[in-house]
């Protein structure tokens, strides 16, 4: 829409032109999250020593891609594995995102062409800042891993590069004034429009800024909510507290005006990574844990809001191995189609 043949219209018209063009506006390739995307991400469990002999690098991530098949996560839709704070750092020739060759000693590609021969895909992890959200350490050498500000046609591309299918943007380092934090998201979009590689788009936001308002038209799934806690959220203090809890998350969702009409396919409101399968103080210290009924009742909400299912839990056998309870609740088929 050219805005400046206003001359041809009444003031009156091209506004009611402009806001028409606005409202049915849809983020790219709204055909990808037809249904909410699910997956599992790694960075919780191996962040917080929760997979016994594994650590946040290409070993681990290998092994969890065999076991989202084994266990029949990968058949019941958790399809994709979020890469998190896994070594990322900016060459320093061309300014292109590269893995730190520690972590991923075989490259970050030939683990993406792994994923995709197991019918599997990739998520990738930015900020709409100049850094993002993790600080990362190998080898006694620490550093701040790289956000997208400035570079987000330059990531986008290098992204597609790699094949990656799904990537998620954080806000941490950001002013998070509610104008920047659209325009960010906003030209990381634009970027995956002209790059072309059709790729889902989660923001991660963790709700500021009222994102209701305008990541349906930007993102394929945006966050409602604080950062999720394993407490459920009553009326008391310490673990029943209600900051973090299932329930918070719940009623700040609920109380978004028109939800109805703002999420679903193509773009999903999402209400934070699942709780279910976490220990007490995870990820906060004073975390009670959630109880099996309790970890029903969460799965049950999720899907019943039809919020993305993303795992945030130790998919492995062996030591600190779920209860199997927890594996029967998110493999249920008939939850999962109401999601």
């Amino acid at each position: 829409l050219r805005c400046s043949m206003a001359t041809a219209w009444s003031l009156g018209a091209l506004l009611a032109v402009c806001m028409a063009a606005f409202s049915s506006a849809s983020p790219p390739w709204p055909e990808l999250a037809a249904t909410p995307p699910m997956g599992w991400n790694g960075w919780l469990p191996t962040t917080m020593g929760l997979i016994p002999g594994y650590q946040n690098n290409e070993t681990m991530y290998y092994a969890a891609a065999d076991i989202l098949v084994s266990s029949g996560l990968r058949d019941a839709g958790y399809d994709t594995i979020l890469v998190t704070c896994a070594g990322w750092q900016r060459d320093p020739k061309t300014g292109k995102l590269m893995e730190n060759p520690v972590v991923w000693p075989r490259g970050y590609k030939a683990f993406i062409d792994y994923l995709h021969e197991r019918k599997l895909k990739i998520g990738a992890y930015g900020d709409t800042g100049e850094f993002n959200c993790c600080r990362m350490c190998v080898e006694g050498k620490c550093w701040s891993e790289p956000g997208q500000l400035g570079n987000e046609e330059l990531d986008v591309q290098t992204w597609a590069d790699w094949g990656v299918d799904h990537i998620v943007i954080d806000n941490c380092d950001n002013a998070n004034t509610t104008a920047e934090s659209i325009f960010e998201y906003e030209r990381i979009r634009d970027a995956l429009v002209k790059v072309g590689k059709p790729m889902i788009y989660g923001i991660w936001d963790v709700g500021s800024g009222k994102s209701w308002a305008w990541a349906p038209n930007v993102g394929h799934y945006w966050r409602t909510g604080p950062d999720l806690g394993t407490r459920w959220g009553g009326t008391g203090t310490g673990g029943n507290d209600r900051s973090m809890s299932i329930m918070l998350n719940y009623d700040l969702e609920k109380a978004i005006p028109d939800l109805s009409s703002l999420s679903g396919p193509g773009s999903f409101a999402f209400l934070d990574n699942l709780a279910v399968g976490l220990p007490a103080n995870v990820p906060h210290h004073g975390d009670t844990g959630l109880t099996i009924d309790e970890t029903r009742a969460h799965f049950s909400l999720w899907c019943i809001m039809a919020s993305p299912l993303i795992l945030n839990h130790n998919i492995f056998p062996g030591p600190k191995a779920v209860d199997p309870e927890v594996t029967k609740i998110i493999l249920n088929k008939e939850v999962i189609a109401i999601n």
